[in-house]
């Protein structure tokens, strides 16, 4: 879908370089600083790892926090199988 393609590129490249054209559509070249989803993952090409770390820990403490009451309640005891 080349409405949602988008270049990312870990090299800084001249301020005047802000696109490319592909079959006739442009499509925009990202900062390397910048930061995209794509399959649920967050990419920078700056900091490949940070960014998508940090984005996996929030998803899961908001995950955590919808549920909190229930598995921090102590009258809720573990059940053994």
């Amino acid at each position: 879908h080349a409405g949602k393609t988008k270049v990312l590129t870990n090299c800084k490249l001249p301020p005047r370089l802000r696109s490319i054209t592909i079959n006739d559509e442009q499509m925009p070249i990202l900062e390397p600083t910048a930061t995209e989803m794509y399959l649920g993952c967050k990419l920078c090409a700056a900091k490949p790892m940070d960014d998508e770390l940090d984005h996996r820990l929030k998803a899961a403490w908001a995950s955590f926090s919808k549920f909190k009451t229930e598995l921090c309640d102590k009258r809720l005891g573990a059940k053994s199988v």
